[in-house]
């Protein structure tokens, strides 16, 4: 049966989120040791939006298809998360959703280790903070301070402008994830950065603590796959964050990065079918 991916999300596990032709929600939860053997649509279809104060995503009124995202153009607007997006702490341009971000200490400021000399700083929800560096694919994390969610994205842009990244493509994560370093390495990476931030700038900073995240060993040499038109057998290696590691019917490791099987169809895939797959090239 085919279903339609609307999205990604971590809670001890990863979980793909899906809807049936009927409707009804579809979660897959996916652990190491699992088969994963899917076929994926070439096209990409709007996923729908989730409106400021609910809770369920509502399916695209339209139903346009034939997309370069998984969402279109209205209801992404729909969903008015873009004034968020582009929040820097200074004032609301939100109001929509301030209510689900401006309250006392509701947020938290994080520094995520992938390998050393590769740290990001980021931001969630106080009570998300464990699953927010568990989707990122972090392998050591460091809660650094806590406030409301306006004054916690203005500390966020601080450190930016002190030369700290907020993003790590899944490319530089697959690179990090075949360097061999010991958890005590990145703790007193983000230990020094931490020191380094609290010397240059005023936040809201808290006693640090290290969030509780999965244990990823190092991985081979690994290919990030295309996902468009995606046939694909093997077995689950790791979930890096969003990242699925597979070991394929020859021995190959490959990543899928799940973030671009949403707003496609999957189904499974008869496992008598042969592969059918490209490879993303790394730089």
């Amino acid at each position: 049966m085919k279903s339609l991916v609307t999205g990604l999300g971590w809670d001890n596990s990863l979980r793909v989120e899906s809807r049936s032709p009927s409707g009804e929600k579809v979660v897959a939860v996916i652990n190491p040791g699992d088969d994963f053997s899917i076929s994926a649509s070439a096209e990409r279809r709007c996923v729908g939006y989730r409106p400021p104060g609910g809770e369920s995503l509502l399916p695209c009124p339209e139903a346009v298809s034939d997309i370069s995202s998984h969402q279109c153009p209205n209801c992404f607007n729909r969903a008015q998360n873009l004034p968020c997006l582009r929040c820097v702490g200074d004032y609301c341009r939100n109001p929509a959703r301030r209510s689900e971000c401006v309250q006392p200490e509701n947020h938290g400021l994080y520094l995520a280790a992938f390998a050393p000399g590769l740290i990001k700083v980021g931001v969630a929800k106080w009570h998300r903070l464990n699953n927010r560096l568990s989707e990122q694919g972090a392998r050591q994390g460091l809660i650094i301070a806590r406030d409301d969610g306006q004054l916690i994205r203005r500390s966020e842009a601080m450190v930016k402008s002190l030369g700290l990244r907020d993003r790590v493509s899944p490319q530089d994560k697959l690179r990090a994830m075949s360097v061999n370093c010991s958890p005590e390495e990145l703790q007193e990476e983000l230990a020094e950065t931490l020191a380094t931030l609290q010397r240059r700038m005023r936040s809201k900073w808290i006693e640090p603590f290290l969030a509780e995240l999965p244990d990823h060993p190092p991985l081979p040499h690994t290919r990030l796959l295309e996902v468009a038109n995606l046939d694909i057998h093997g077995q689950v290696v790791d979930t890096v964050g969003q990242l699925v590691i597979i070991r394929d019917q020859a021995g190959e490791h490959l990543a899928v990065d799940g973030t671009s099987l949403i707003g496609r169809e999957i189904s499974e895939l008869d496992k008598e079918q042969g592969a059918n797959y490209q490879m993303a090239l790394l730089a």
